[in-house]
């Protein structure tokens, strides 16, 4: 699944406001004041202009999890490659990483891929605290209908901390960079809905046995049984959860570190 700009519904980072993505305009004053954050403001553009920019994204760990409704506690496992982030974290978090301050009043940022290219990959709202360059992240995707129940929606919850550092790094595929970028990462799909444990018990059949899809044919199998597994394949891959138990699934989710 590739993210867009507009799937970014919330965020709610530190400090105690929120960011939303249709609001993240800058605001440019007229009234230009020395030692403040008001728009305009010598601080205020200074501030835009030293966190804004490229940083070294390199990942150094991924962790998948899940439980089902008949255990205690998660079971999880450290993936070896690292390339294979899901692409709603990844199409975003690339390496160089690009950053751009919004609001240095109260630390409204927007983390984006190395093009700055907001128009085909999303843009993760985040916090900034310019003293420091910690960052922090709450951000929910857009619902959707799982396994086309409307009844049942889906939607991810990402959530992180971290910090921007500057300092001297090398470019990076022709890319310049003005430091490094490290953070830690959840990402939790969550589901909503009174059919949902239906619909999970439908989807474990058809990851199970193509012909229990429940498709018209063959080819309408095959269709439906790739929607499961974009959910649920990760997690069959890495063992922490088998087909046979999706049915019973309480949560997955994953964690990545850069």
């Amino acid at each position: 699944m590739k993210a867009h700009l507009n799937h970014w519904i919330l965020a709610i980072c530190a400090g105690c406001f929120a960011v939303t993505v249709s609001s993240c305009g800058m605001r440019l004053g007229n009234r230009v004041e020395e030692g403040d954050r008001s728009p305009g403001s010598t601080q205020f553009n200074s501030e835009i202009q030293k966190w804004t920019g490229l940083f070294d994204a390199a990942p150094v760990r991924l962790e998948y999890c899940a439980k089902t409704q008949a255990q205690s506690e998660p079971v999880c496992q450290i993936q070896n490659d690292l390339s294979k982030i899901p692409l709603l974290i990844s199409s975003v978090i690339t390496r160089p990483v690009g950053f751009i301050l919004l609001d240095p009043q109260n630390g409204d940022g927007l983390l984006v891929n190395r093009d700055f290219d907001l128009a085909y990959d999303s843009g993760i709202p985040v916090a900034l605290a310019p003293e420091s360059g910690a960052l922090s992240a709450l951000a929910t995707t857009l619902n959707n209908a799982l396994f086309l129940d409307p009844d049942c929606q889906y939607h991810y919850r990402v959530s992180g901390t971290g910090n921007l550092h500057l300092e001297t790094t090398p470019e990076i595929d022709g890319y310049p960079t003005k430091g490094r970028y490290t953070m830690d990462w959840t990402s939790t799909l969550e589901l909503e809905g009174v059919t949902c444990s239906s619909t999970l018990i439908k989807m474990q059949a058809c990851l199970q046995e193509l012909m229990d899809c429940g498709g018209a044919d063959i080819t309408e199998n095959q269709i439906l049984q790739s929607q499961a597994q974009k959910y649920f394949d990760p997690y069959l891959t890495a063992g922490v959860l088998s087909a046979a138990e999706v049915g019973d699934m309480a949560t997955v989710f994953y964690k990545i570190s850069y």
